[in-house]
C-alpha cells in the first residue's frame, strides 16, 4: 500500500493518481522520525493515521544555545496541516 506506484484500483480506472501518494506520506513521516499507518474496513473506508514526536519547545531549544525571546513570540500548542490537492473533487472532499 505504501510502495511507489502501487494502486489498488482496477486498471483501467476513471481514478486519477499515479501511486505516488502514500509512498512520500510514508517517507516524509519516516524523516521526522514517526509512524504512519492505516485501518481499513472492506465497504466502508479506511483511515490513515500519522504519530510524530513531540519537539521540544523552540524557547527552550534557542536557550539551550544562550539566546532567549520575548514571551509575545513563543510559539502556541497548536499545528496546522498543509494539505496540496490538483483535484477539486479531493479538495472538497477533505474540506
Amino acid at each position: 500500500l505504501f510502495k511507489p506506484f502501487v494502486r489498488l484500483v482496477p486498471e483501467p480506472s476513471e481514478i486519477e493518481g499515479s501511486g505516488l501518494g502514500l509512498a512520500l506520506s510514508r517517507r516524509l513521516v519516516e524523516l521526522l522520525e514517526g509512524e504512519i499507518g492505516v485501518e481499513s474496513t472492506p465497504g466502508h473506508g479506511s483511515e490513515f493515521w500519522i504519530e510524530l514526536p513531540l519537539s521540544e519547545a523552540p524557547a527552550k531549544l534557542l536557550a539551550q544555545n544562550g539566546i532567549t525571546m520575548p514571551m509575545e513570540r513563543h510559539v502556541p500548542l497548536e499545528g496546522t496541516i498543509l494539505y496540496i490537492e490538483d483535484s477539486s473533487g479531493n479538495f472538497e472532499l477533505i474540506r
